[in-house]
């Protein structure tokens, strides 16, 4: 679920980009995907931060995700209508992450075995990059895991150290 989650948010990003007024009168009456995207990227890289909220169904069920990322840092929250909910705090500078959740968060979400699940739930939990569910667990945490390739394409300073 968490990976096909990147395409939903950005889709949002392009939303709340146009309905905020972010993009210009003249844009407004046929904006394309790629200007969304393009006017989100730029008032973020400007802003070095953005507040995001995604509220989205997928097999039945509501997402909801939270996210306020920085440059280097980020917080995302995650509840599920089955129950699931998730925390994740990233330091990207410190190269150190920290998640909670409850039992079924950590199962549905993190996919922790049930006894993990029950053993950590409602625990902060710290990772390391060099941990296997790195990627996993700070996807959408900075702008870097959240904007990714598209930030380095249309930022020259950020991108080509990201």
């Amino acid at each position: 679920m968490a990976k096909s989650l990147g395409r939903v948010v950005m889709l949002v990003i392009g939303l709340c980009a146009f309905s905020c007024g972010i993009v210009s009168s003249a844009e407004a009456s046929t904006p394309s995907a790629a200007s969304l995207l393009a006017s989100a990227i730029r008032n973020a890289i400007a802003s070095r931060a953005v507040h995001e909220v995604t509220v989205t169904k997928i097999d039945g069920e509501t997402l909801n995700m939270i996210n306020d990322i920085g440059s280097n840092e980020g917080r995302q929250i995650i509840t599920i209508s089955t129950g699931a909910s998730t925390e994740v705090i990233a330091f990207d500078s410190m190269k150190k992450a920290y998640t909670k959740g409850n039992d079924l968060g950590l199962k549905s979400y993190f996919g922790f075995p049930s006894s993990d699940a029950s053993k950590y739930a409602g625990k902060w939990m710290e990772s390391v990059p060099s941990d296997q569910a790195w990627s996993n667990i700070t996807n959408s945490t900075t702008l870097h895991s959240d904007f990714g390739t598209n930030l380095r394409i249309h930022d020259p300073v950020l991108g080509p150290s990201w």
